[in-house]
């Protein structure tokens, strides 16, 4: 039996995804200071158009912002994911080496099997 869990794929797609939070805060934060400037710049224009451009920013502001949870939620999941497929690869090597048998040796990131001979005698 061969088995292998990419926790190195997920936890980097979790530290990413933690960025991507960063990067959509910052980006809520610009876009706030930008509606702000752009409301102050309609504001002698017309009520109306300052209304208009208030509410545009600030749907766009909260999307950023619903958007940044998302992507920490997310990878707080992965995060949470990628350790428990670790703890899961410990247990069945534990497990494997209780029952007197060898885990089968898997470089990371590599698939099971993978470089190993076929049956013509070439690399896989």
């Amino acid at each position: 039996m061969r088995f292998s869990i990419d926790d190195t794929a997920v936890t980097s797609s979790g530290l990413s995804l933690f960025s991507s939070d960063d990067v959509l805060r910052a980006g809520a934060v610009a876009a706030a200071n930008a509606g702000r400037v752009a409301v102050h710049a309609v504001a002698d224009e017309d009520a109306r158009l300052r209304a208009a451009v208030d509410r545009f920013v600030r749907a766009h502001v909260h999307a950023l912002d619903v958007s940044a949870a998302a992507s920490a939620a997310l990878a707080r999941k992965l995060t949470s994911a990628a350790h428990s497929a670790h703890e899961a690869e410990l247990a069945a090597a534990d497990q494997l080496g209780a029952a007197g048998l060898l885990a089968p040796a898997v470089a990371p990131g590599r698939p099971a099997g993978a470089g190993r001979a076929n049956a013509h005698g070439t690399g896989s």
